[in-house]
C-alpha cells in the first residue's frame, strides 16, 4: 500500500498547493484593498484640505441657499393661501350656482303651472299672487293685478294699465283666489 500512501500524499500536496494559491490570491487582494484604502485616505485628506480652503465660500452658499429656501417656503405658503382662497370662492360660487338652479327650477315649475292655468299671475310683473303684499287685487273695471304692482302704477299714472280708465289706490278691491 505504498501506492495508496503516495496517492494520498499527492492528493495532500495538490490540496496544499491549491490552498497556497488561494492564500496567495487572498494576500494579493488584501494588499490591493490596502492600497485602495490608502489611496482613498490620501484623496480624503486632499479633499479636506480643499474644503478647508473653500469653507468660507461654502458657508456663504449655505446662507444663500437657506435664504432661498425661506423665500420659497414663503411663496409656497402664499400659493397655498391663494389656492385655499380660490377653493373657498369656487365653493361659494358652486353653492350660488346650485341655489340659482333651485330657484330657476322653482320658477320653471311655477311657469309650467301658469301655462297649464293652475296659477294666477299679475299681468304687470308676471309673478304669481301671494298672501303677503302681492295678493290679487282688482279695479272696478274688472282688470286683475298684484296689489303692490297696481298700487305703484296708480300712484304714478292714476289709471288702469289695461283700459286706461282713471282710478285711485282707494278703488282697489282685494280678491281671494286659489
Amino acid at each position: 500500500s505504498t501506492k495508496q500512501r503516495i496517492a494520498i500524499q499527492d492528493a495532500e500536496i495538490r490540496r496544499l498547493a491549491r490552498a497556497e494559491e488561494d492564500l496567495h490570491v487572498n494576500i494579493k487582494q488584501a494588499i490591493s484593498e490596502q492600497e485602495k484604502i490608502m489611496h482613498e485616505k490620501m484623496q480624503a485628506e486632499i479633499h479636506l484640505q480643499d474644503h478647508a480652503a473653500i469653507n468660507k465660500e461654502s458657508e456663504n452658499k449655505l446662507k444663500e441657499l437657506e435664504q432661498k429656501r425661506l423665500e420659497m417656503e414663503a411663496k409656497i405658503k402664499e400659493g397655498e393661501k391663494a389656492r385655499n382662497d380660490l377653493m373657498t370662492s369656487r365653493n361659494r360660487y358652486q353653492a350660488n350656482v346650485e341655489k340659482e338652479k333651485q330657484e330657476y327650477k322653482k320658477k320653471l315649475e311655477v311657469l309650467e303651472e301658469i301655462e297649464e292655468g293652475n296659477i294666477l299671475t299679475c299681468i304687470i310683473c308676471y309673478d304669481p299672487y301671494d298672501d303677503a303684499d302681492h295678493f290679487a287685487a282688482a279695479l272696478p273695471c274688472g282688470h286683475r293685478f298684484g296689489n303692490t304692482c297696481i298700487k305703484t302704477s296708480l300712484q304714478r299714472n292714476g289709471n288702469c294699465p289695461t283700459c286706461m280708465k282713471n282710478f285711485g289706490v282707494n278703488d282697489l278691491i282685494r280678491l281671494f283666489v286659489q
